[in-house]
């Protein structure tokens, strides 16, 4: 069966569904609500939205408010109350809204409501009804054309018998169809502890069959050691050392080898991937350093080139590229003329091919999935990888979670880092830290002001609201925005210069939480700072104390003597792996997995020693598989 065989499904539908990536009836199928709406009758008067019976008591008006905006009011009885009830753009309702129709309403109770949805009482039906939100298609559409597909194609089974066994699942087909149409709350949750065991499984999977592949050992040149640490402007940690001897050994090593290279912000990890890079290159090796966004790709290509300039052939190559300009480095990389290549999604496209890659680093290892590492590791034969984290974890559960690779942790932080201090203050009060930023200003320092989002909104101050404050308070200030909305080019120059000072201000979203070094930053806001987890805000204010200038971080937070607790142990804690350790068990496993859950997003959901033990008892069952 085709899309187009199913009934009302044409071809301006089809390309609907092509939008949101639906090219046949398994994708349609698969394509499970991101949401419910519980449909069921109020007892009694709620504060929020919900579903009210009535009965109409008065004939329906119409208002013209405006071109294009009209109005329908009547009057109805809810628990014996007469209420005002009014309907924007619904005059189709005007016939039907007579007095003595029984309806149901959908809004906020009060001695006037605005109806957000209506129905007649015998059309309504009580239930979980799923919520798709895919764009120009009705739910309900897209619900009937996922009911005639269930009629011809069956789901097939994509776990091991003996997870299915050990877990008692029902089917995947049966799983799924219920998840469509829920009979209660209980198939829903049926859906997502077989989603989250099928994440599960398939990540160990993948992470197995990552480590079967063939390699050849690289003969590395240790002797150049001494020459290349000469060109650094710093002596390398204890810590540093010893994860660059691991790191050289597993290159050393016949077999590919995976390791977790993880550290505190600051803690020099950059660097120790640079010199292995160094290393795998001297043997014959491309090099492949992968980071989640532009901004900080560019910055470690600009790094590694201040640092070891001359030294090797290097290139960048991001997705703002032209066609023109992506097809020359592409050649580039492929022919062999580049030795390393610092880039991010694009460098594991099917379009970009390399000649002899013997190494891949990724930075920021959980913001990518293990199917998306595979793919850029699977274009080399027999690469060694290293995953950087800045969210360090013990070793232990390190050695859980990413089974089939070595850890390395480096737990010193180089001489002469800055403490950062953090300071909690509500939102309210905001403004009575402007003469800090105007000290600041006045010390020659750089602030960051980061935000939780990007667009207005009625309950958190965003980029757009801030900036328009702090333009107007400071007009000799010069102040920028930076966040993901803005194309690569923007974003790229507007870092560079905030790099250079020649921006003094920089308001942004959590896009500057990894990686971006200002020598000149001395200040930070962060609001809505309960929006963020510790390990979030820990890497947010690791911006700060990078150079000679002492940080303040404030946590701007709106909420109850709770949330302020919460946030004061930022206060007291600077260490990152404590930290991470509470985010674990308050937070949930979601910041440590990559992003490859599509459609999955409870992640963060999941309790941290339930999740171990199901891991655990998952590589236990999938070792026992004949």
């Amino acid at each position: 069966m085709q899309l187009e065989d199913i009934q009302g499904l044409g071809p301006k539908s089809k390309d609907k569904l092509a939008q949101a990536e639906i090219f046949s009836v398994e994708d349609l199928l698969l394509t499970v609500p991101k949401g419910y709406d519980d449909q069921k009758l109020a007892e009694t008067p709620q504060d929020g939205p919900a579903y009210y019976q009535a009965t109409v008591l008065k004939p329906a008006k119409i208002f013209s408010i405006r071109r294009g905006l009209k109005r329908l009011t009547t009057t109805v009885d809810v628990f014996g109350q007469s209420i005002n009830i009014a309907l924007f753009n619904q005059t189709h309702w005007f016939h039907q809204l007579t007095p003595g129709t029984v309806i149901v309403l959908y809004g906020t109770l009060d001695r006037s409501m605005t109806v957000q949805k209506l129905y007649l009482a015998p059309n309504f039906k009580e239930g979980l009804k799923p919520k798709y939100r895919l764009k120009d298609l009705s739910d309900a559409r897209f619900s009937r054309w996922v009911s005639d597909g269930f009629n011809t194609l069956k789901i097939p089974e994509d776990l091991p018998q003996t997870i299915v066994e050990k877990f008692a699942l029902e089917s995947r087909h049966e799983t799924i169809y219920f998840a469509h149409f829920p009979r209660d709350i209980a198939d829903v949750e049926r859906f997502f502890k077989r989603q989250k065991i099928a994440y599960l499984t398939h990540r160990e999977l993948t992470l197995a069959d990552s480590n079967q592949a063939a390699s050849a050992a690289k003969h590395i040149a240790r002797e150049r050691l001494s020459s290349f640490l000469t060109q650094l402007p710093f002596s390398l940690t204890n810590g540093q050392q010893e994860a660059l001897d691991d790191i050289v050994t597993d290159l050393e090593n016949a077999l590919p080898k995976r390791r977790l290279l993880q550290g505190d912000t600051g803690s020099g990890k950059t660097i120790v991937t640079f010199l292995a890079a160094l290393f795998a290159i001297e043997a014959g090796y491309q090099v492949a350093f992968m980071a989640p966004t532009e901004i900080l790709a560019v910055q470690h290509f600009h790094t590694f080139n201040h640092i070891f300039k001359g030294q090797v052939t290097s290139q960048l190559l991001t997705g703002s590229l032209d066609k023109a300009a992506m097809k020359e480095m592409q050649n580039a990389v492929h022919d062999g003329s580049i030795d390393i290549v610092f880039g991010t999604h694009v460098l594991f496209s099917a379009s970009t091919h390399f000649q002899r890659l013997g190494l891949v680093v990724i930075d920021e290892q959980h913001r990518f999935g293990v199917t998306q590492r595979e793919a850029l590791i699977q274009k080399g034969v027999g690469a060694d990888l290293i995953s950087l984290s800045a969210t360090p974890i013990p070793r232990t559960l390190a050695l859980t979670l990413y089974q089939g690779m070595d850890v390395s942790t480096i737990k010193t932080l180089p001489e002469g880092r800055l403490s950062v201090q953090t300071e909690v203050v509500p939102v309210k009060s905001a403004k009575t830290l402007d003469y800090m930023i105007r000290l600041a200003l006045e010390a020659n320092q750089q602030i960051f002001i980061i935000a939780p989002r990007i667009d207005d909104d009625p309950q958190l101050l965003s980029v757009e609201r801030i900036d328009a404050y702090y333009t107007d308070i400071f007009k000799d200030a010069r102040i920028r925005t930076l966040h993901g909305q803005q194309s690569s080019f923007e974003k790229t120059e507007t870092l560079k210069a905030f790099q250079a000072h020649s921006i003094d201000v920089l308001i942004a979203t959590s896009v500057v939480e990894v990686g971006i070094d200002i020598k000149d930053a001395g200040l930070m806001l962060i609001y809505h700072a309960e929006r963020f987890g510790y390990a979030q805000l820990h890497q947010l204010r690791g911006r700060l104390g990078r150079h000679d200038i002492p940080g303040v971080c404030y946590l701007l937070y709106k909420g109850n003597a709770a949330v302020k607790h919460r946030l004061e142990v930022l206060k007291t804690i600077s260490d990152g792996f404590e930290l991470s350790q509470i985010d674990l068990k308050t937070r949930g496993f979601g910041s440590l997995f990559g992003t490859d859950q599509t459609g999955f997003n409870r992640l963060q959901e999941w309790p941290y020693e339930d999740t171990l033990k199901l891991i655990e008892t998952i590589q236990e069952t999938l070792q026992e598989t004949p």
